[in-house]
């Protein structure tokens, strides 16, 4: 995918947000979000300023404005993703069950998620439960958070919670 398709799916997102039970505004007040972020966000896809208006307006070139715009959309298709499969809703039922299930274990997950893991000091299902519930369950939140952590290991780590988490009330 290059990088014209990858905007355009990130947008996609973004529209596609705004028909979902998550609002424009309710992914703008999530705290992953910088000032300039927030409101290079605001000004692109609320307003319709191009990126040369908006780093005329914040007094930055146009490559500086595309990268904060790139930062944002990737957290933005993290959010997205996130509400998309409603880990919210998730609560582990048998704890113990999870407590057996161990992040080294874990086909698929790639080395740099295990090590932003364990840095974390979780070690098993249990606890990647247990750090989501300081989160509100918000995975997005949750995993951008994590050091070392982008949006495609955020990705990976939110559909790995959604798998292991599945059979929960």
């Amino acid at each position: 995918m290059n990088k014209i398709q990858q905007k355009d799916v990130l947008r996609d997102l973004i529209a596609d947000s705004l028909s979902m039970k998550t609002s424009f505004d309710e992914i703008l007040s999530a705290d992953i979000f910088s000032d300039k972020e927030r409101l290079v966000l605001n000004e692109k896809y609320r307003n319709g300023k191009t990126t040369a208006d908006i780093g005329r307006m914040l007094n930055l070139s146009h490559q500086q404005i595309s990268n904060i715009q790139k930062s944002a959309l990737q957290k933005v298709s993290c959010i997205v993703i996130d509400h998309s499969i409603q880990i919210r809703t998730v609560k582990p039922y048998n704890i113990d069950r999870l407590a057996e299930i161990k992040v080294s274990d874990i086909e698929g997950l790639s080395l740099r998620c295990k090590n932003a893991l364990y840095r974390y000091k979780i070690f098993d299902m249990r606890d990647v439960c247990e750090y989501l519930e300081k989160y509100n369950w918000d995975a997005a939140l949750a995993f951008m958070h994590m050091r070392n952590v982008g949006k495609k290991s955020a990705e990976e780590l939110i559909l790995m919670a959604k798998k292991y988490c599945k059979g929960a009330a």
